[in-house]
């Protein structure tokens, strides 16, 4: 477990993205994922933008607010949260259909200003071992190491992923320009 201990001014950028992040599902009518709650709650929004935060600062990546978009991962384009606020009823890490299988997905644990990355699972692998909730239209898994991988183990899978990300904009690039790439080590 790593715990990112969060300063008073990441809680004002946090507080201001989940806010607006529940404004924008307010003016696109959409539901909350797993219940109907409309209007949004505004905790809620606020706390996965915590999480999101304190993933992007442990692993180090670029961290997109991307207020009013639909899908997508949720920290530098490779890893999707989920934030659970301790003290309340659901810590499980939940894995609907729309992550795809080899997404990592992080369960991240809030206490106030400490995050706590509790750890991690690919999605097919949440999907393949946890739970199913009818009513919730997700999987769970249980908070603890394991069946979730422990989250030191992430960091090479990141390094590698950055990586791809990187050669697949680049071949993006040479592809848009006519020229041909040269992949390291060919």
């Amino acid at each position: 477990m790593i715990t990112v201990f969060l300063t008073p001014e990441n809680m004002k950028t946090v507080r201001d993205v989940g806010l607006r992040l529940a404004e924008a599902m307010i003016v696109q009518r959409t539901r909350n994922h797993g219940a109907e709650r409309m209007p949004p709650d505004y905790n809620r929004y606020i706390t996965g933008a915590t999480g999101e935060y304190a993933v992007a600062w442990a692993f180090n990546l670029f961290w997109e607010d991307r207020v009013g978009e639909r899908g997508g991962r949720d920290v530098g384009g490779l890893l999707d949260v989920k934030t659970k606020r301790v003290g309340t009823s659901e810590q499980r890490l939940n894995f609907g259909f729309d992550s795809p299988d080899e997404t990592p997905c992080i369960l991240v644990h809030l206490d106030g200003a400490d995050a706590r990355l509790i750890g991690w699972l690919y999605a097919r692998e949440g999907r393949a071992i946890g739970t199913w909730d009818e009513y919730k239209n997700y999987w769970f898994v249980e908070p603890t190491v394991p069946p979730l991988r422990p989250i030191t183990d992430l960091f090479p899978v990141v390094a590698d992923l950055q990586v791809q990300l990187l050669l697949q904009r680049e071949e993006k690039a040479a592809a848009a320009e006519g020229r041909a790439l040269v992949k390291p080590g060919a």
